[in-house]
Formats: structure tokens, C-alpha cells, sequence
């Protein structure tokens, strides 16, 4: 839709697609299904090429089906991205979760490898946006990783 002319009519329909789809990405991701991540994942991304958190799981996941290269690759775009945005408050609300869910996901997956200072780094790229009584369980990794 080249004019956004049926942007009105799509929006919600992709809204709903998106919470749908990453929800059951994240469920997929807790039982280590790796390749169903990767593959719903990489349709997000055709859709929207510059969303960080579908790229950070993608590389998690990446690596979860020893791709590890690819999954470096994705890890470390996904983090530049991050760092350059300014606000996710025009974030779908489906966006923004993924991107919470995904950077947790990313702490938990450098403290599982020793990686402590960059587990720290890695839950501080969200602390901006994800605390308050909205996001406890963000809150509660933090302090854990921070804070020890």
C-alpha cells in the first residue's frame, strides 16, 4: 500500500497479527523450539526490517539452533539499533513488549554464559522504558544483574 491508503483498515488487523505472533514466538523461545522462533521472527522482520526486539530473538535463537555466526550477527544489530532509539513511545504495545521480553531474554542468556558485565549491559539498554509497576518482572532481572 504504497499511498497508505488502507492504513487505517490494516493497522489494527496487523496489531492483532503482531500480538498473536509474539506470543507465541515467546512460548516457542521458553520450550527451546529455536527454529520456530527464527522462522516467525524472520517474518516480522521482512515486514519491519529495523525491529530490535524480533532481531535480538532471532539471534538468540540463532544460536539456539547452532547457527552461531548468524546469531551474532543479529545480536549485535539488534543492540546497535537499540542504542540508537530515542523512544518507544510510539510503539505499538505488542512492539514494546517484545523488545522487553526479548532484551530479558538476552540478560538471562549472557548470565547462563558468564557474561556478567555484559548481562548488565545488556538489561541497562531498557531500563529507560521498562520500570514501574508495569514491569516488575524487568525490574526484579535488573536488580538481580545491577544490583546482584
Amino acid at each position: 500500500d504504497k499511498g497508505n491508503v488502507y492504513r487505517d483498515i490494516a493497522d489494527p488487523f496487523l496489531a492483532e497479527f503482531k500480538m498473536q505472533m509474539y506470543e507465541e514466538t515467546e512460548n516457542f523461545y521458553e520450550t527451546k523450539v529455536h527454529k520456530k522462533v527464527v522462522g516467525n521472527m524472520k517474518k516480522i522482520l521482512k515486514i519491519e526490517p529495523q525491529n530490535a526486539g524480533a532481531m535480538l530473538l532471532k539471534g538468540l535463537s540463532e544460536y539456539g539452533v547452532l547457527n552461531k555466526s548468524e546469531g551474532k550477527k543479529n545480536v549485535a544489530d539488534a543492540v546497535n539499533l537499540i542504542k540508537a532509539i530515542k523512544s518507544i513511545d510510539d510503539y505499538s504495545k505488542a512492539d514494546q513488549e517484545l523488545l522487553e521480553y526479548a532484551l530479558m531474554a538476552y540478560t538471562n542468556f549472557l548470565v547462563e554464559q558468564k557474561d556478567f558485565s555484559g548481562a548488565k549491559s545488556a538489561i541497562t539498554l531498557g531500563y529507560p522504558w521498562f520500570k514501574g509497576d508495569e514491569h516488575k518482572e524487568y525490574e526484579a532481572l535488573y536488580n538481580k544483574v545491577v544490583n546482584g
